[in-house]
């Protein structure tokens, strides 16, 4: 299996357990929005239940997120061969390897560093369209794409 087939599916991975965080997150704050709901009254109960109604919101944006980032990285073709980078290249740089995919950070795949770039982040919309030996500069660093895998 190539390295580029082993990060697509570390990347799957990691969305699908963020999606199952997030949901385990959201089940228990419901189910503590339920407990406080019987136990409490006046104006520190509705205090917590705002916090919370907030708190659920911003998990249930994450799960959404996440939820989406699934879908994206299931429409990547695994099988294109590509002369310049695209969505879905493993690029190899004289900083490390980037996979343009979604925003998911830093994996470990088989004793190497990858870091999954959105293409709309600084360096992923750098990064697309470029071929071997092209150069480019991301906050005064330089990045020369050695190869895609």
């Amino acid at each position: 299996m190539s390295i580029k087939v082993e990060v697509h599916q570390a990347c799957i991975v990691e969305v699908k357990n963020r999606i199952q965080f997030y949901n385990k997150l959201l089940n228990d704050l419901s189910e503590g929005a339920n407990n406080d709901a019987k136990s409490s009254a006046g104006d520190k109960h509705e205090t917590a239940r705002a916090m919370m109604q907030l708190e659920q919101e911003k998990v249930g944006k994450q799960l959404k997120d996440a939820e989406e980032m699934s879908a994206f990285l299931e429409k990547i073709n695994m099988q294109a061969l590509q002369e310049k980078v695209t969505l879905g290249s493993l690029v190899k740089t004289n900083a490390g390897l980037f996979y343009i995919a979604a925003a998911i950070g830093k994996l470990n795949v088989k004793n190497q560093e990858v870091y999954v770039l959105s293409p709309k982040s600084p360096l992923g919309a750098k990064l697309v369209g470029l071929r071997v030996n092209n150069k480019i500069e991301v906050n005064a660093k330089q990045f020369i794409l050695e190869s895609i895998l």
